[in-house]
């Protein structure tokens, strides 16, 4: 699972850009930790990889700086977090800013 974060952004750099999103991944100073910046015009935050399957996620709205969403998830399975994420990030995070 610790590279399921990477390989959903290398499958979904394309769309992210096309809309609006630019990412950029972080190294993490823990072992085996690392993350993703997704900023756009209405948000910016990232998601962030810990060992054991571990991610937090956390997005700011541009326009005001509140947290929209903060939420520490498990997933074990890279498709669950794919859909995860697809979901947080091309409609959550749209309907929050």
């Amino acid at each position: 699972m610790n590279q399921a974060l990477n390989n959903w952004l290398n499958t979904m750099r394309q769309d992210l850009e096309a809309n609006g999103i630019n990412a950029t991944v972080i190294n993490g100073q823990q072992a085996n930790s690392y993350g993703i910046n997704l900023d756009s015009k209405e948000f910016v935050g990232g998601v962030f990889y810990w060992p054991e399957g571990r991610y937090e996620v956390q997005f700011n709205d541009c326009g005001s700086g509140e947290v929209v969403l903060l939420e520490t998830v498990n997933f074990d399975d890279p498709k669950l977090l794919e859909e995860y994420l697809n979901q947080v990030v091309f409609k959550r995070l749209r309907d929050k800013v």
